[in-house]
């Protein structure tokens, strides 16, 4: 299906609390165009081609969605 996907996140580890999933997003930076990411969701497995990134405040997080709107 074609369109475009935006996936938000953040790293948020503190070393006292156990937490799986605190650094889950902690090699987002090291993303390049042209690489792919895999995302699993209900089970179903997703794949996606990374094309750009870009850092938003979180004041702007619903300027930036807003692009991808049509």
């Amino acid at each position: 299906m074609g369109g475009n996907t935006l996936i938000f996140g953040h790293t948020s580890y503190e070393s006292w609390k156990k937490n799986p999933y605190a650094t889950i997003f902690s090699q987002l930076p090291k993303l390049k165009n042209g690489d792919s990411m895999q995302v699993i969701q209900n089970g179903k497995l997703y794949e996606y081609e990374v094309i750009g990134r870009s850092i938003v405040s979180p004041s702007k997080v619903n300027e930036e969605y807003l692009k991808y709107t049509e």
